[in-house]
């Protein structure tokens, strides 16, 4: 998502909540002001109602305060620069021992640039509440369970790219995929780990923009991170993952003291 779309993305939720409170109102005012006597499903829809008006005023009021903020101070593209790339890996397919991928980067954020007091950590964003529905519902349910849509059991996966946004799939949880590469003319095979879309009502797990996002399991644990994918139809979809501890395996042995930034709760 660009600046130009993240604005008009502000803007959009700002409008739906003030139709969303029209709505409200406008049920309000049929039920009319409270009564003595009046029936107990009455009172408790009308509490109901005024609990989501006020919710979704505070949400307008947030969104608007930082679509100002944006607005005010990072209109020009140097103020929302937020770091710099310090190495790079140079990428490589089929790499001795494991046979995995090599794509991945190490990027420095100024610090100026966030506030580390307020700073949740590595988390990643879920996203609307129909995202995160659907996260609830597969990954943290009260008796969560590792079924996918047929009732299968599986490994539930779930990762949030710049092309799909959030989307849940099913791992094969066993490095025994492999993807074809051509480098200076000469194929060569990684072995990988693969995810499959969660349903076919669901969509692909990922598409083209999406390398790089980092595909976490039910628990928060790093499964791995995107670098490929094959297929054109849902029932062929299969998304592509190094490891990630082989990342960070090889990511130390050029910074030795780095650590996973710690999650705030």
């Amino acid at each position: 998502m660009g600046y130009n779309d993240a604005l008009l993305s502000m803007m959009y939720t700002i409008g739906d909540q003030y139709r969303l409170i029209r709505d409200w109102e406008d049920v309000l005012d049929q039920l009319g002001e409270q009564e003595k006597d009046e029936d107990k499903e009455i009172t408790e829809e009308r509490k109901e109602l005024l609990g989501l008006v006020e919710k979704a005023k505070k949400k307008i009021e947030k969104t608007d305060r930082f679509h100002s903020e944006v607005t005010q101070h990072w209109t020009i593209l140097r103020e929302r620069i937020i770091g710099k790339v310090v190495h790079v890996e140079p990428i490589a397919a089929s790499t001795k021992p494991q046979q995995y991928t090599k794509d991945c980067a190490f990027i420095e954020l100024y610090k100026d640039k966030f506030d580390w007091d307020t700073s949740k950590g590595n988390k990643v964003y879920i996203a609307t509440s129909t995202h995160k529905t659907a996260f609830s519902k597969h990954l943290v349910s009260s008796k969560p369970t590792n079924i996918d849509v047929n009732g299968k059991k599986c490994l539930l996966v779930i990762k949030n790219g710049l092309a799909t946004g959030t989307t849940i799939g099913r791992a094969s949880g066993m490095e025994s995929f492999t993807s074809v590469y051509t480098q200076r003319g000469h194929k060569k095979t990684s072995i990988e780990l693969a995810v499959l879309h969660y349903g076919r009502r669901t969509g692909p797990f990922s598409a083209p923009g999406d390398s790089g996002s980092i595909v976490l399991t039910r628990d928060g644990g790093i499964l791995g991170m995107i670098t490929g994918g094959a297929g054109n139809t849902y029932g062929t979809d299969v998304t592509y993952l190094t490891p990630y501890w082989y990342i960070e395996e090889e990511i130390k042995k050029v910074f030795p003291d780095c650590h996973l930034y710690e999650v705030v709760e």
